[in-house]
């Protein structure tokens, strides 16, 4: 059907019975001035092709409207993923940044030394993987490889930190 609204606005709408609430519905389909008649026409050959199937055409829309959603934020999580280089510099960022007057819990030596000991033994390894990406098997294996090298202390500050990293990405939940 075309109706014609007070305001002049003309708009295709498709009138049905649902086959699962057995109610009349109405499905608006478009304005005349962005759909044609034989386009209309398509697009109830199709609904009337979900009506015999049983299926509600409004039904349908919100479910795939749904899903178009979710994939959509599926996709946006997939690409603008935090890598951990970019986790561990925000980390860093906020943890020499002094709040309210409170000295930082930084100071600008302590942080160039954890940027060294994270730039030549974390980040080389897994600084461009993802955060959901990283497993225990590789920071064990970095903390091994730093073991191995017969550096414990150092082995037990990047520990420290890791841990601490990964405390401050489940509270931002990255």
């Amino acid at each position: 059907y075309l109706t014609v609204y007070p305001n002049g606005k003309k708009k295709w709408e498709f009138r049905f019975v649902s086959p699962v609430y057995n109610k009349r519905r109405t499905l608006r389909l478009g304005d005349l001035e962005f759909l044609s008649l034989s386009e209309a026409r398509d697009e109830v050959f199709a609904l009337n092709k979900m009506l015999c199937k049983g299926l509600d055409p409004i039904e349908e829309k919100r479910k795939s409207e749904l899903e178009e959603k979710e994939q959509s934020e599926v996709e946006y999580r997939l690409n603008n993923r935090i890598t951990f280089s970019q986790l561990y510099e925000e980390f860093a960022a906020f943890c020499s940044t002094s709040f309210g007057g409170s000295m930082p819990r930084w100071m600008p030596y302590t942080r160039q030394k954890h940027d060294e000991r994270f730039g030549n033994h974390v980040l080389p390894y897994i600084g461009l993987k993802a955060v959901e990406d990283i497993t225990e098997d590789d920071i064990t294996e970095i903390l091994l490889a730093i073991q191995s090298r017969g550096t414990l202390s150092i082995r037990d500050k990047v520990k420290q930190v890791l841990s601490a990293v990964f405390q401050f990405a489940f509270d931002k939940k990255y």
